[in-house]
């Protein structure tokens, strides 16, 4: 089995991208639906998934942030 190591710098950009992503989803979301329920669940649903993806994000650099001190 053979493991993939990251690399030895962050990738800040895949952050802000995140980030990005996430603040035009939740601006789409808010312009589009317009029922309140399916909206806020629509949104709850982003909000979570960006989060996991941003946590995902601050586990597989965690060295390489800890490198760059």
């Amino acid at each position: 089995m053979k493991q993939t190591c990251p690399s030895r710098t962050p990738t800040s950009w895949l952050l802000y991208l995140l980030v990005g992503a996430l603040i035009g989803q939740l601006t789409l979301i808010e312009s589009r639906v317009a029922a309140a329920t399916v909206r806020v669940a629509l949104e709850c649903g982003v909000v979570v998934a960006s989060f996991g993806l941003m946590a995902i994000w601050v586990r597989r650099y965690r060295a390489a942030r800890d490198l760059e001190r």
